[in-house]
């Protein structure tokens, strides 16, 4: 009995002390090991496609820095507002490679991970004011990188010996790389200076729901697949270009020349505090969303 207590006292130290992600992929380990052993057959399958998240977050950042600088741009008598162009952040590419074990012709289970990505350069948000010092380019740069690792178990309904419908659902954990940075540059300078810039990043459960067709041939197969996948990260660290690391928060900041308050991102080591501060909190980002991908199985 004492030995009992003691390991179970020991589990319980251990469960607490070790790092998140250090326990999931013990789990992984642990559940996909017997699988290979016990497998009629095994895929592998690489796909390319595009991802459309929510992220309405950033794109609320994109539209109030345009606003904040066509305010500064009414408030300041010496600078006369040109135009902007601004395009919206609203999809990723998707690319994703996995792993099946099929257990018997309706089952198979996978791992699977990838790679997703999106930005907005500086073609794709543009402000122009003419200031003293000669025409402006006022630009704004988001990148969003995500890295999945998920379970998935899959159900096959065999419609033809070439066509095949299957579906199922997964999980796992995501990790996050977030950048954002302003630049600016005289017109006729080869070059952007970039007064601002923040790194980010994190981690976050993911699950997601499966759905799709494969046609079936000789050496190798097709499949189209439709996934939604519902990840939300919300406790980013990050550290801005003069070194300050911190947590990630989304905030209101005012303009002083024209009193607009903008909204933000900020790393800090704790919630900032400012008179031209208000609607602070740790910053979110959204990347659930449908996935539509293209692909090819390789069979053993």
């Amino acid at each position: 009995m004492a030995v009992i207590l003691k390991l179970r006292s020991s589990t319980r130290i251990i469960t607490k002390t070790l790092p998140r992600n250090l326990l999931f992929s013990v789990v992984l380990t642990i559940f996909f090991f017997p699988f290979p052993l016990l497998s009629s057959s095994v895929n592998i399958k690489l796909s390319i496609g595009q991802h459309w998240p929510k992220i309405s977050n950033l794109n609320h950042f994109l539209s109030s820095w345009q606003e904040a600088l066509q305010s500064q741009a009414e408030a300041v008598k010496t600078w006369t507002w040109e135009g902007a162009n601004q395009s919206d952040f609203n999809q990723q590419v998707d690319f994703s490679a996995s792993i099946q074990w099929h257990l018997f012709r309706y089952l198979s289970l996978g791992i699977s991970s990838g790679y997703t990505y999106g930005a907005i350069g500086e073609k794709g948000a543009q402000v122009i004011i003419n200031r003293p010092v000669g025409e402006s380019l006022f630009v704004q740069q988001l990148k969003v990188a995500t890295v999945p690792l998920c379970l998935e178990a899959l159900v096959h309904w065999p419609l033809s010996d070439r066509w095949e419908l299957y579906g199922g659902g997964g999980g796992g954990l995501t990790w996050i790389n977030f950048t954002q940075r302003e630049g600016i540059k005289i017109t006729g300078n080869p070059s952007f200076s970039y007064p601002e810039e923040i790194s980010a990043h994190g981690s976050e459960i993911t699950t997601k729901i499966i759905l799709g067709m494969i046609f079936r041939m000789k050496e190798v197969s097709l499949f189209v697949e439709g996934n939604y996948r519902w990840e939300k990260f919300a406790d980013l660290s990050g550290e801005d270009k003069e070194g300050k690391t911190g947590q990630l928060y989304y905030l209101e900041q005012q303009e002083p020349n024209s009193g607009f308050w903008e909204a933000r991102y900020m790393v800090s080591p704790a919630q900032p505090l400012s008179a031209d501060i208000r609607h602070v909190q740790p910053a979110s980002i959204d990347l659930s969303g449908f996935s539509l991908r293209l692909g090819l199985i390789i069979f053993f």
